[in-house]
């Protein structure tokens, strides 16, 4: 039954740190708890034009980071294979002129959706035509719990094979699915206000919010361990458990405009304008801090191999800055810290100095994909970590003595 509501927002404190650095490291208790605590911006240079791009979306696959743009008229294509320094392609894309809504690495391929049309590559060089779904002025093209969904403006498509489309409604602007609890959730706008549909099919869907203020739209949303958080305009957040009954409140203050939210390297994070906020738990938020200048128009959050990033305007991407929290201890801290084998096969062996004291350390190993798939308690002295589960690849590690990261890095497993 839809549900025309007023938002009863509650407002909550958020709270921001900084560092400084002088003859001594100075930390407030909340610095060292997160990587998405601390962003650095990427500036990235055009290589084939003077026109400076606008970042639509970022992904990553085959060992490539690739981020499509929009500048001039014209799409481009960089990538990147650290995540840190940029390339322009040379290869031609299809549509070259068309606006690109979305890039994504989705069932061992590249996607790129341009003009309600889907085209697929797995070298980011060559490109094949694969679907069309009518969905213009798309975003977020994703695979969630095997129902394909692509969100726009007007309209959304959903296909149970990527290519064959259905669009089962057209009448307002669908701009984000969640899918948990065995319900999926689907956030967007009509008129300048927010609704929010639920399924348990991914077929029928039933309209159960449609927000009476003006404004208040709502744009994203993800689930996570139990709860689904959507986040909006006027600086909302939503949170629920079972998609039908929702708390809404404004904690970072009413002026945000969220564009993104998702769960990466544990914890929310949500992108506003020119701002990210996190949290650990969806409700007492933190304002991140962001080095090397200001960004606007920030895009959609993501993590991949243990590193958030975020595209932006002006040719410039935003990264959790690693280098930022690596100072949480002492420098040889991390060289009294050794892990081998690397690469390993069924396990590698966690050995700490028996001089450095570790009252409380773990090590979080997070797949290329930012998901963290597996939390080991470390001893004083030597660990092994059996990695025999899991599929072969990239990881990274990441080693915490209580809320300080101690060290960080990558393992293969062969």
């Amino acid at each position: 039954m839809k549900k025309t509501t007023t938002l009863n927002r509650r407002t909550a404190k958020t709270f921001s740190f900084s560092l400084c650095l002088l003859t001594l490291v100075c930390f407030s208790p909340a610095s060292s708890q997160t990587l998405v605590a601390n962003w650095e911006r990427l500036d990235l240079t055009p290589g084939l034009s003077v026109n400076v791009p606008n970042m639509i979306a970022l992904t990553y696959g085959n060992g490539t980071y690739a981020a499509i743009s929009y500048a001039g008229g014209q799409k481009k294509l960089f990538t990147s294979t650290n995540g840190e320094n940029w390339t322009e392609s040379t290869f031609a894309l299809p549509l070259p002129n068309a606006f690109p809504d979305d890039i994504v690495f989705m069932d061992n391929k590249f996607k790129l959706v341009t003009n309600g049309t889907v085209y697929t590559s797995t070298n980011l060089q060559s490109w094949e035509f694969e679907s069309v779904h009518s969905v213009f002025t798309a975003r977020n093209l994703k695979k969630v719990n095997n129902l394909y969904f692509q969100g726009g403006e007007g309209r959304f498509a959903t296909s149970t094979n990527g290519t064959t489309w259905t669009t089962p409604m057209n009448s307002g602007d669908y701009l984000d699915l969640a899918y948990g609890n065995n319900i999926y959730i689907l956030v967007g706008r009509q008129a300048a206000k927010g609704i929010l549909y639920t399924s348990s099919d991914g077929v029928t869907w039933n309209n159960i919010i449609e927000v009476a203020d003006n404004f208040d739209m709502f744009y994203t949303v993800d689930f996570h361990d139990g709860s689904f958080i959507l986040a909006g305009n006027n600086g909302i957040i939503g949170k629920s458990t079972n998609g039908t009954d929702w708390t809404f409140s404004t904690p970072m203050g009413s002026p945000n405009s969220f564009f993104s939210i998702r769960y990466i390297l544990d914890h929310w994070v949500v992108s506003a304008s020119n701002k990210v906020y996190y949290s650990p738990n969806g409700e007492t938020w933190t304002q991140a801090t962001i080095t090397g200048g200001s960004i606007g128009n920030l895009k959609r959050v993501e993590a991949y191999n243990g590193i958030g990033f975020i595209p932006g305007s002006n040719g410039r991407i935003i990264k959790t800055n690693e280098d930022a929290l690596s100072i949480t201890q002492p420098e040889n801290t991390a060289n009294a810290i050794t892990l081998y084998p690397n690469p390993a096969s069924t396990h590698f062996t966690v050995n700490v100095h028996e001089n450095l004291s570790l009252d409380n350390a773990q090590l979080n190993l997070y797949n290329s994909l930012g998901k963290r798939v597996q939390q080991v308690t470390l001893n004083t002295t030597s660990t092994t970590v059996a990695i025999d589960q899991l599929p072969g690849g990239l990881y990274v590690y990441q080693l915490m003595n209580g809320d300080k990261m101690v060290k960080t890095g990558k393992v293969i497993k062969k």
